[in-house]
């Protein structure tokens, strides 16, 4: 969906998998795009630990869980950009955007 409207797309599998990337990537990464849950680790833990070597990237989670869900529970803040799934091409760009264009850094206050 992002490639096809023009984003350079770093795909990988896992946590470990994206911090290993990250670290070798010497070209800027702008945004990362991820689950709040992952297999072994959590959305908000990966972000953090992307955080700390790349302080200005921005981060968009998404969640098939309600985002009054995962607030309610304490798993993000409520000021982080979220995007709810299942969600159209057009509403996942238009989050990216937003998300890409918000003042500051990161996305990882939690509650």
């Amino acid at each position: 969906m992002l490639i096809a409207r023009g984003y350079v797309v770093l795909p990988v599998s896992s946590a470990d998998e994206a911090v290993a990337l990250a670290d070798h990537q010497e070209s800027s990464i702008d945004l990362l795009l991820t689950d709040v849950g992952l297999p072994g680790s959590t959305g908000r833990a990966l972000a953090t630990t992307l955080c700390q070597s790349r302080p200005d990237l921005k981060v968009l989670y998404m969640s098939g869980y309600t985002t009054e869900a995962i607030v309610d529970h304490a798993i993000l803040d409520p000021s982080v950009a979220f995007i709810g799934k299942p969600f159209t091409a057009d509403h996942l760009a238009l989050k990216v955007r937003e998300t890409l264009d918000a003042p500051g850094p990161g996305g990882v206050s939690a509650s």
